[in-house]
């Protein structure tokens, strides 16, 4: 307390009429924002038309498959199994003088806009079942929009009880993404009754990845934990984005190489899927109007390079 002139006291202000500004200010904004995100329509575009996609009651899957479910989606049959996988069975228990792959991934691997048959896991299995070695199973695991911690989480509380004996990631570029490139879904099954609140905590999520560690990052090393104690071999199938520029050029060497250095450097492989498609022609690798999914040739592809790779690293003797 400070005495004016004459020596007398002087008060200092209250203090709480300033908070209950700073509080009405805040309350305003936030109304404002809620009441702008809603006149706006930015709800998740996502609506569970055919209930295929359901809230996982893992929180880190956010969604998963819906099990023994089948819709029909422009001409394409997804059907899943028991286990909410598009595949056949399951069977946990491993048979005698089998090698078991697990194929981890988004709607890549899964095989978005192909048969069941088409997609490159199956494709392998074929392909690998006429190769000299052990039996050759390969279970495909893939769920649409799954970011790279989706995966690493999927391959902490799941795969591993299936006994595999080589892990393939399916990683395409858009996995690094806080939300993947979901459509909405991680944002429709997270959605509280406040838009603001979504808004705000998606932003702020984005805000934390850019300035800390980025979500490849942090699953990679979440895997490569997972796997040690058992000392399960992983793959890293990188898919490119399946578009160049006008000049002939490719303008995410920067990121493939990213991955690549992250991979190896916790002791994962690595398969690089750019060359291949190009000799392929990615016009002919990408499904009509898409730059990320491979056509059934492009899955051909993949699975004839992930033999060739598997058969050159003896990973099958």
């Amino acid at each position: 307390m400070q005495n004016r002139p004459d020596g007398s006291p002087t008060q200092r202000p209250a203090w709480w009429p300033r908070v209950l500004l700073l509080l009405g200010t805040l309350v305003f904004c936030v109304g404002a924002l809620e009441v702008g995100l809603r006149l706006a329509g930015s709800e998740p575009r996502y609506r569970g038309d055919d209930l295929m996609i359901v809230p996982s009651d893992n929180p880190r899957l956010i969604y998963e498959f819906r099990p023994n479910h089948l819709v029909v989606r422009r001409g394409i049959v997804l059907r899943t199994n028991s286990a909410g996988f598009r595949d056949r069975e399951f069977a946990t228990a491993k048979a005698a003088k089998t090698y078991r792959i697990l194929c981890v991934g988004d709607s890549v691997t899964m095989g978005l806009g192909v048969t069941e048959d088409e997609a490159f896991p199956q494709q392998l299995e074929r392909l690998a079942s006429g190769s000299a070695g052990p039996s050759v199973e390969v279970f495909n695991m893939g769920i649409p929009g799954y970011n790279s911690i989706q995966e690493a989480e999927l391959v902490r509380t799941r795969a591993l009880s299936y006994q595999p004996d080589l892990l393939v990631i399916g990683y395409v570029l858009n996995d690094n993404k806080e939300d993947g490139s979901d459509g909405g879904l991680s944002r429709y099954f997270l959605r509280s009754p406040s838009e603001a609140y979504d808004w705000l905590r998606t932003r702020s999520k984005r805000i934390w990845r850019w300035i800390g560690t980025d979500v490849t990052t942090e699953a990679f090393a979440e895997l490569a934990e997972t796997v040690s104690e058992q000392r399960i071999p992983v793959l890293i199938l990188l898919f490119p984005r399946l578009e160049l520029e006008p000049d002939g050029s490719y303008r995410r060497w920067a990121r493939h190489e990213a991955v690549r250095t992250l991979a190896e450097r916790l002791g994962f492989m690595v398969l690089d899927l750019l060359e291949p498609f190009k000799q392929l022609g990615l016009e002919n690798a990408k499904q009509l109007g898409d730059r990320v999914h491979p056509s059934a040739r492009g899955h051909r592809v993949a699975a004839e390079q992930l033999l060739a790779f598997l058969e050159q690293k003896r990973l099958l003797d």
